[in-house]
């Protein structure tokens, strides 16, 4: 079975913004609910809920309305809903992450401010788009994408999305007779975790969560930047 096209969404948000977004929401609430107990008049609750909107608002502005869709090889980004790039993933870019972007709204008011975002570099355009600072795996994923479309190892099968987790990762090759405390397979492609005797290494994260087997190893160490350290165990 071979994949002609990788397809995925890949989500804006990650969740520290979410969690802000919430810890901010819950500080606003607290403050709504002392002023309605101190008998405090409903402008000054009103005043506090746009003064809080407008925080939340500009903290997630860049990424207002985000939405990211890879499919019929090509990287689709919507920005409030509507689409505002389109990355052909059959010609060769150049992602990666950095502090790039810059609405309309910047360039008239602060010249200087840019946004976090991924800059991507074409023979013909070089372009950014705004992305989610504290979503560390979107941005793996977005870079991941683009940078790698046109290898062959792209459309393989086994590729499922394991670059949202396993990009960069440290792994260590497990020594005889080491085993899982429940049953693991490997994540590339589901073989299942085994020392059964024959000359087969096995790979894992050092906290056991991940397994690879020796051949998926090989085949996608250097696509994924495995980083493999010594077993103390």
């Amino acid at each position: 079975m071979k994949k002609t096209v990788y397809e995925t969404k890949i989500r804006p948000f990650g969740f520290i913004s979410i969690l802000f977004s919430t810890l901010f929401s819950l500080v606003l609430l607290s403050i709504i609910v002392q002023l309605l107990q101190n008998g405090i008049n409903l402008i000054a609750i009103i005043s506090a809920f746009l003064v809080a909107f407008l925080f939340s608002f500009i903290f997630l502005l860049p990424i207002f309305g985000q939405k990211i869709v890879v499919q019929n090889k090509k990287m689709l980004v919507y920005l409030c809903g509507r689409k505002k790039w389109t990355f052909d993933l059959t010609v060769p870019h150049e992602a990666e992450f950095g502090f790039y972007y810059q609405g309309k709204l910047e360039k008239l008011l602060n010249r200087n401010r840019k946004y976090q975002s991924i800059q991507v570099k074409t023979e013909k355009q070089k372009v950014s788009f705004p992305v989610d600072f504290y979503s560390t795996k979107q941005i793996r994923t977005i870079v991941f994408i683009l940078n790698n479309s046109l290898k062959d190892k792209f459309k393989d099968y086994r590729l499922n999305g394991q670059e949202t987790y396993l990009i960069n990762a440290h792994l260590v090759q497990l020594i005889y007779p080491e085993k899982p405390v429940k049953k693991k397979c490997c994540e590339f492609c589901d073989k299942e975790f085994n020392f059964d005797g024959e000359h087969v290494n096995w790979y894992a994260t050092k906290d056991r969560k991940y397994f690879v087997c020796e051949k998926c190893f090989e085949d996608f160490k250097d696509m994924l930047k495995f980083r493999l350290l010594k077993n103390k165990k």
